[in-house]
């Protein structure tokens, strides 16, 4: 049996009109309340990064070197699109020595498709179609 930490939450579905509410033990009456239909949300704690059938195709074409900085970069992705390179950890996370190593895996990873460069240096966008961390629609928001 595993343990799947879930967290339980309330979400407001929709609000309705302003009503008058009477508590039951004390008979007093509570008006500017309104009606509402809420919903239990459930959400797993543990931390999760989604990978679409897209990116699997593409993922199975990768050199070992790319494919090792790509999970370097899934690893330590947050919620957005964009996900920082540290030399030092991408290095003691692939094993590799010499930054070469790594910049011939990312120019790959972008010539994939599956990053792309960020107006700053160091920063990289990941392509959504393939792997993401949160929810995809929100970038449309």
């Amino acid at each position: 049996r595993t343990n799947i930490k879930i967290k339980n939450s309330l979400k407001l579905i929709s609000r309705g009109d302003l009503i008058e509410t009477v508590n039951v033990a004390t008979g007093e009456v509570n008006s500017g309340v309104y009606s509402a239909i809420v919903k239990e949300n459930k959400t797993e704690q543990d931390k999760f990064v989604k990978i679409y059938p897209e990116g699997c195709k593409v993922f199975n074409t990768l050199s070992k070197n790319a494919t090792y900085v790509l999970w370097y970069f899934i690893s330590v992705i947050g919620y957005g699109d964009t996900v920082a390179l540290n030399m030092k950890k991408v290095k003691e996370f692939t094993g590799y020595n010499t930054d070469k190593s790594i910049y011939t895996a990312i120019s790959e990873l972008k010539d994939k498709n599956i990053i792309a460069n960020h107006y700053r240096n160091g920063i990289y966008y990941i392509n959504p179609l393939y792997l993401y961390k949160g929810q995809r629609y929100k970038l449309l928001e």
